[in-house]
């Protein structure tokens, strides 16, 4: 069976799922505000946690973390340094080119054990976190919103053509 099949069936078992449509797009909106975070490695348990919190569908908003993936990352990260310096605008915060160059030499200091590579890399990563914490809220309630209301008037939608075959 190959990847698409497999996909199509796990929408299918979500779109059966006797769930309120509010419930279910909550998930969703859930795990894509999560993707948003800087948290890359604890995306599934964060969105698992705040998922449980509110009582809808864990799996449902685990999945929907996946939004956050090598092909997605550049755009969601850079677009969240992005809009974060511009709202900051002190003009201290790091521009996407200095954390390419930094992550470049960072290679290196790994094989060199260069320790001031270290101290610069992190002391940038300091710099950027806050412009990149707001735009990535920002960003991140934005896409949220955007992904709830899209799927609850899909759910919604389905729900009724199911009910009326």
């Amino acid at each position: 069976m190959n990847f698409w099949k497999k996909f199509e069936e796990g929408i299918e078992h979500i779109l059966r799922l006797d769930e309120p449509p509010h419930k279910e797009a909550l998930a969703i909106a859930i795990g894509i505000f999560v993707a948003f975070t800087p948290f890359l490695g604890v995306h599934l348990i964060i969105a698992s946690c705040i998922a449980w919190a509110f009582r809808v569908r864990i799996r449902i908003a685990a999945i929907a973390t996946l939004a956050c993936n090598p092909w997605t990352m550049p755009f969601i990260y850079g677009g969240s340094l992005i809009l974060g310096n511009y709202l900051v605008g002190d003009g201290s915060s790091l521009k996407i080119h200095d954390i390419i160059d930094l992550v470049n030499h960072l290679g290196g200091a790994f094989l060199s054990l260069d320790l001031s590579t270290f101290k610069s890399f992190f002391s940038a990563l300091l710099t950027a976190a806050k412009p990149f914490a707001l735009g990535a809220l920002i960003l991140g309630s934005f896409a949220s919103l955007i992904s709830y209301l899209i799927a609850f008037f899909a759910f919604k939608h389905f729900k009724i053509e199911k009910d009326n075959p």
